[in-house]
């Protein structure tokens, strides 16, 4: 008997996990080669920042996805569209939780602490992680399909709350440890151009995480959907 065949991987994954390698792999070089290997006051430690921006902006905008999603969840009712919404907010969790590893690791090189309770950017980014966090775990306490997809929907609407209080904090509750600018002029635009490389690099690489993880929820859903319908016709009595 012939074994089974293997499902293929599309080509256009595969296009895009190369792309992402060669991405991730210049901007180390960047990195090493290209950007001042140190900057006044808080010395080489800055280089983490070259994974640090892109992570927030990633988790930004995957956050982002997830008030889509949810919006059109309200509007639509579709399964689909909540599948694309729950996938976007398990990305971004671990987008954000990459974002808070390299900033408390930043801070304890830079200013001997790994975190500080009075600084309202670090604070904010923690309530945020607990919120998304909340809304994963949300989709795995309600039985009722509709009820999950419409109460998940409107915590994600409520949730994105998050970004814009993350992203003014400094402006909005006043500067504690958290820089708003820490490099001169003349380094400017180098460490912008090497910055913006790595945020396309690792939103490539989140964006591959979520093509992958969306194409495992849309095969457990329809696999479960024809377990559901053996399980009607089961019961239903048919031989």
């Amino acid at each position: 008997m012939p074994d089974a065949k293997k499902p293929k991987i599309p080509i256009t994954f595969l296009l895009h996990a190369g792309a992402t390698l060669i991405m991730i792999s210049l901007l180390n070089w960047m990195i090493a080669n290209y950007v001042p290997f140190s900057i006044d006051k808080i010395q080489q430690s800055y280089l983490i920042f070259y994974y640090h921006f892109p992570a927030a902006i990633s988790c930004s905008i995957f956050f982002l996805m997830v008030l889509i999603g949810s919006i059109q969840v309200l509007r639509t009712g579709s399964p689909a569209w909540d599948r694309r919404a729950r996938v976007a907010g398990q990305v971004g969790l671990v987008a954000c939780t990459a974002t808070l590893a390299t900033g408390s690791t930043w801070a304890s090189a830079a200013w001997n602490t790994w975190w500080d309770w009075s600084d309202a950017r670090l604070m904010t980014a923690a309530i945020m992680w607990l919120t998304y966090a909340g809304y994963v775990l949300l989709h795995d306490q309600i039985d009722d399909p509709v009820k999950r997809r419409r109460y998940a929907a409107v915590y994600g609407i409520l949730a994105f709350v998050n970004i814009p209080l993350t992203k003014y904090a400094v402006e909005w509750f006043g500067k504690t440890s958290h820089p708003e600018k820490f490099f001169d002029s003349d380094s400017a635009s180098v460490i912008a151009q090497t910055r913006w490389f790595g945020v396309i690099a690792f939103f490539s690489l989140y964006l591959l995480l979520y093509r992958w993880r969306l194409a495992r929820e849309a095969t457990k859903e329809r696999l479960e959907t024809v377990l559901a319908r053996v399980r009607r016709i089961e019961e239903g009595g048919s031989v």
